[in-house]
């Protein structure tokens, strides 16, 4: 008997320690693993048979840009270089047939006169971007980092 007592208490207080190292008291009421990304301002860029205006910008850290077609052909903004889309970290051309197609620096289609593509820029540096239907056109934006 006093073994299964000492196996029982064990458990007891096993149960107990891991409760409480597994239950978390955050009073936020919010997941405590789930960042919540601030939005910052909101730029835009005009696309045009002439290309980007402007054709290079500098924004900050959560900040958004949306591009805007004023052409009459289709424009596909995306992130350097093509045709892969890759040097905006985490973007591939790859993941437009994905669920991950609205986290990606890439419309992943022709954007058409009068439509627009948005995407919030939350890694700071200076990223090359060009327009995949014509790669000949391309801009630079430099994401300075959030101050804190």
């Amino acid at each position: 008997m006093n073994k299964l007592a000492a196996i029982s208490l064990s458990i007891i207080i096993l149960a107990i320690v891991a409760a409480f190292l597994f239950s978390g008291d955050d009073s936020s009421g919010s997941d405590p693993i789930i960042k919540e990304i601030p939005s910052g301002k909101t730029f835009t860029i005009e696309m045009t048979s002439q290309g980007f205006s402007p054709g290079t910008i500098n924004i900050k850290q959560y900040d958004s840009i949306i591009f805007v077609n004023l052409d009459e052909t289709p424009h596909w903004p995306a992130s350097n270089v093509h045709p892969s889309h890759e040097v905006y970290p985490g973007t591939n051309i790859e993941k437009c047939n994905s669920e991950d197609k609205n986290k990606i620096f890439d419309a992943c289609e022709g954007v058409e006169k009068g439509e627009s593509f948005t995407f919030q820029f939350n890694l700071p540096g200076k990223w090359g971007y060009h327009n995949h239907l014509n790669p000949a056109m391309s801009g630079i934006i430099s994401i300075e980092p959030e101050e804190n």
